[in-house]
């Protein structure tokens, strides 16, 4: 059983299975109530399990409801056949490794910085550790050009670094923070070469950018996924006021799924 506060969450091939104690299971239940639509009654705050249908909801929409508060890492494998990206290993917080389903074997304890992308992006100021094969002192330049205060030397410095381990999480930070469009418009451009659910994650969130070319450049990335579920992400833009957003949206749809054949 969780300590006070705690919940573990399990994936198996019946659905999520999540244990949690009287602490933390009201707030979670009235996050997921709100997220999934559904009614909330006082009994099923109590010690009975419950069920609860989220059919069609993502894993990526439901683990910031579920662990709000706790650092979590989603590693993902793509599905030729479903065309989607399936879940294969959660960690979270310091409860470890939740394993996927037929894999028995516990993981060694890493000995290096693990190169799979991190579910949240660069905290500000944050000065991650260089990526396997990038020399120390060109990975500290980069940082350092990373805080110029001329933007045109953040979009240099975005345009040399590669969307794996550390620069995945400096990419997907200055997407989603940088205050000049150029700079948040290259971080999604270099993130297009990122076939990992966080680089789409980043993506999608910044088609709601306030600036146009950042969501053109959002909308390109994207157009190149594997992954049909990112096609009901852009399609809302094929009505956007902007005529060539709305375009780029309907060709980046139509690209995912195949229009043509």
């Amino acid at each position: 059983m969780p300590r006070a506060g705690e919940a573990e969450l399990d994936i198996g091939d019946e659905g999520i299975t999540v244990l949690a104690n009287a602490a933390a299971r009201r707030p979670l239940l009235e996050r997921l109530a709100w997220a999934l639509e559904f009614d909330l009654d006082a009994p099923d705050v109590g010690d009975e399990p419950i069920t609860v249908n989220a059919v069609g909801v993502e894993l990526h929409e439901l683990l910031p409801l579920l662990f709000p508060d706790r650092p979590y890492r989603v590693a993902y494998r793509f599905d030729p056949v479903l065309r989607l990206h399936l879940a294969e290993r959660l960690e979270v917080g310091l409860l470890g490794t939740l394993r996927a389903p037929g894999d028995d074997a516990p993981e060694a304890p890493p000995t290096e910085p693990a190169e799979e992308p991190v579910a949240t992006a660069a905290e500000p100021g944050e000065r991650l550790p260089a990526p396997k094969g990038t020399p120390v002192a060109e990975w500290e330049a980069t940082l350092d050009q990373l805080e110029d205060a001329d933007f045109t030397r953040r979009v240099e410095a975005i345009e040399s670094i590669e969307p794996k381990g550390s620069g995945l999480a400096l990419l997907v930070s200055a997407l989603a923070r940088d205050e000049h469009p150029k700079v948040r418009a290259a971080a999604a451009e270099q993130l297009e070469d990122s076939e990992t659910r966080v680089a789409a994650d980043a993506l999608i969130a910044a088609l709601q950018d306030p600036d146009k070319e950042v969501v053109l450049a959002a909308i390109d990335a994207l157009e190149f996924s594997d992954d049909e579920t990112v096609a009901n992400e852009i399609r809302p833009l094929e009505q956007h006021g902007d005529k060539e957003i709305r375009e780029a949206a309907a060709e980046a749809v139509c690209f995912i799924l195949d229009c043509d054949e």
